[in-house]
């Protein structure tokens, strides 16, 4: 697993510190480790009343919210929204901008009670009842876990808390884990609708090359496995045969120049300072890496955020700047594993251990369940908004999602299709005040 975990960290962090260690920049104060407090640091800052929640999930996970509303002389007279924000990212994403570019005070500003989520691992969220995140068994999950543990216990939260129903937003990662949810019949007796922003449910047709580059490089790894286990008499006799796909045994002559940028990085001083099990080292060792990395790749760094997202039209550089001066916050490496498993087989099912035995412990069956997207009910309020550009959220693996989807309710299903938009665009452009989010906030007022 650490081979696994180390070369895909790598990848990841060269893909969304773009541009860290480009200039020197005036920390968030995220820089002040585990003390730092959204409410205080970014949401008072801004004139806006805002309180830190925590609440247990049912297996230890102690994750925090933020409840915004808008200064005291305005009132908050539409129902609960709960944000929940995608991979690598803390609830910081909705509040980078101005309040005018900004979901979550747009949203304060109109009226609505706004409860801001994070998900586990993160900044805000790193506690747990037994475990620290130094036990490897902290990071013992992926979306599963997120889908069926902590947004149902953000949401039941919500509901408590204010006694009424809630409107739900999510971006990227936080639109799968409301989608399969919805797909169970989870959740939907606690909200009025769902708002998906570059949604992410089907991931086969993903056209991001660096995100691909990753799958690819855990598909290899597997041949390498097997083969070093057959070497040594190993799985044979329970064996038939074996077919290796874009196998790896030698790699002396390895052509690829990200695959030997990577292989040199491994042998550099600096790489000592990464956390594996986190999956996210630290800014600054970032930084020294992204130096190195940009430089024998022979690219800007600033082209590596596109890679990976698709050509984001409308984000300032300044809030691109502050997303990074906080972000990427951990993920698990599981959770990695779970992603690439959809981008391999273009299904969407539970974690896949791989192991029949494994799978029938967890599921009671060889396999593991898919999530059927057609399960959702048909008469559930929907937006789903995606883009063009997006490469993550690719228009082709919309269109299948579209398709499960093709029997909705006419009244209760609004697409969105902006041509020039790619992942970041919906949450960060400049523009997204009028094009995304004044739709987003007419059609809860519509529900």
């Amino acid at each position: 697993m650490a081979n696994i975990s180390s070369t895909t960290l790598i990848l990841v962090d060269l893909l969304l510190c773009v541009s860290a260690a480009m200039a020197a920049r005036t920390k968030l104060p995220a820089a002040a480790g585990e003390n730092f407090s959204i409410c205080k640091s970014m949401v008072e800052t801004q004139g806006y009343i805002c309180q830190e929640h925590n609440v247990t999930t049912p297996d230890g996970y102690i994750i925090g919210l933020q409840r915004i509303s808008a200064a005291k002389n305005k009132i908050t007279n539409y129902p609960p929204v709960l944000l929940q924000h995608g991979i690598f990212a803390d609830a910081v994403s909705w509040i980078l901008g101005s309040p005018d570019e900004s979901l979550a005070f747009k949203l304060a500003d109109d009226g609505f009670d706004v409860w801001l989520a994070n998900t586990r691992g993160t900044l805000s969220s790193k506690g747990h009842i037994s475990l620290t995140p130094k036990d490897p068994a902290y990071w013992e999950w992926s979306w599963d876990e997120l889908a069926a543990y902590d947004l149902p216990t953000f949401v039941g939260y919500v509901n408590n808390q204010t006694g009424q129903k809630l409107h739900y937003v999510g971006h990227s990662l936080g639109t799968l884990t409301a989608l399969s949810a919805f797909s169970h019949g989870k959740l939907l007796n606690m909200l009025r609708s769902a708002a998906m922003l570059s949604p992410i449910a089907y991931l086969g047709q993903m056209s991001s090359l660096l995100g691909r580059t990753i799958a690819e490089l855990f598909l290899a790894e597997g041949t390498l496995t097997a083969l070093s286990a057959f070497s040594h008499g190993k799985l044979l006799n329970m064996l038939r045969s074996a077919a290796m796909l874009s196998p790896i045994a030698y790699l002396g002559q390895m052509s690829s120049l990200l695959g030997r940028t990577i292989a040199e990085l491994f042998l550099a001083e600096n790489l000592y300072v990464i956390g594996v099990r986190e999956f996210i080292p630290k800014a600054n060792d970032v930084g020294k890496l992204l130096d190195v990395a940009c430089s024998k790749l022979g690219i800007s760094c600033s082209n590596l955020l596109t890679l990976f997202t698709g050509p984001n039209c409308c984000v300032k550089t300044s809030t691109i700047d502050a997303l990074l001066q906080h972000e990427p916050q951990p993920t698990a490496t599981k959770n990695m594993m779970h992603l690439v498993q959809m981008v391999r087989r273009g299904t969407i099912t539970k974690f896949n251990y791989n192991n029949i035995a494994q799978n029938l412990k967890h599921y009671e069956q060889a396999t593991p369940p898919k999530y059927n997207m057609r399960s959702i009910p048909k008469n559930f309020p929907l937006l789903l908004s995606y883009g063009g550009k997006d490469t993550l959220s690719d228009v082709n693996d919309m269109q299948v999602l579209l398709d499960d989807l093709r029997d909705h309710d006419a009244d209760k299903l609004v697409i969105q299709y902006r041509e020039e938009y790619a992942h970041l665009d919906f949450i960060m452009g400049t523009n997204a005040n009028r094009i995304v989010f004044d739709p987003l906030i007419a059609f809860f007022k519509l529900h």
